[in-house]
């Protein structure tokens, strides 16, 4: 579990932290030729190894950023960008689940660059419900957006973060009342901010995104404490 967990936490980090968006774009652009999308996979491979700190493992991590640049490649030539996203992460999945099997029987890096399990489980948890979790919510959310009021720029994805990490902390302190608070106070928030057609078609995109958002926090949270110590 910990081994999967940390190469979990590497594909968290490059797929969504270290590649800019413009990066992603690139690559849509211009697919098999940009030079970000090898670039991207060169920086998978190197991170495992940082994470791991263990060179004898690069063939895995060799491994990793091939199958990446490969799987990332394959879903350039999807025109549904929605759909290709969750496909390509399952892929990403089963290769890191495939990658642990034959890990299991190394033996890694010295103690004191090592990460306890519970370390390991609570940052993966708190990187997911940042980036990652936006990511997400942005390609459930994708067919609203259209008709939602425009914004200041990425501030709604700054919002998202903010309160997700805070749900998350509210969950581990076992604080739910807080929580119920924070919704409450949006809740109101954006009902009083809704006049027009057009905005409550904005409140209700806000909606969606808001209880997506809650949601992934609270059952991340709920998973987290269910497996810290074991």
């Amino acid at each position: 579990m910990e081994i999967f967990l940390k190469l979990l936490l590497s594909h968290l980090v490059t797929d969504f932290i270290l590649q800019p968006t413009s990066w992603v774009k690139h690559k849509f652009e211009n697919k098999g030729k940009s030079i970000f999308l090898y670039f991207h996979g060169l920086i998978t491979g190197l991170f495992i190894l940082l994470v791991f700190w263990d060179l004898s493992i690069w063939p895995v991590a060799l491994f990793i950023a091939l199958t990446h640049t490969l799987i990332d490649w394959i879903k350039l030539q999807f025109s549904d960008n929605s759909k290709a996203f969750f496909i390509d992460q399952f892929a990403h999945l089963i290769i890191l689940a495939a990658c642990t099997l034959y890990l299991n029987d190394f033996a890694f890096y010295p103690e004191y660059f090592k990460l306890e399990g519970n370390e390991i489980k609570i940052l993966t948890a708190y990187i997911f419900i940042t980036l990652p979790a936006g990511v997400l919510i942005g390609k459930l959310t994708e067919k609203w957006k259209n008709d939602a009021v425009p914004s200041l720029k990425n501030a709604g994805q700054w919002i998202g973060i903010m309160e997700r990490l805070l749900v998350l902390t509210l969950v581990l302190l076992q604080q739910y009342t807080a929580i119920g608070f924070i919704i409450a106070a949006k809740s109101i928030l954006r009902t009083a901010t809704s006049r027009e057609e057009k905005q409550f078609a904005q409140s209700e995109y806000i909606l969606i995104g808001t209880l997506l958002s809650f949601a992934i926090a609270i059952f991340t949270g709920i998973i987290l404490q269910g497996t810290l110590s074991l």
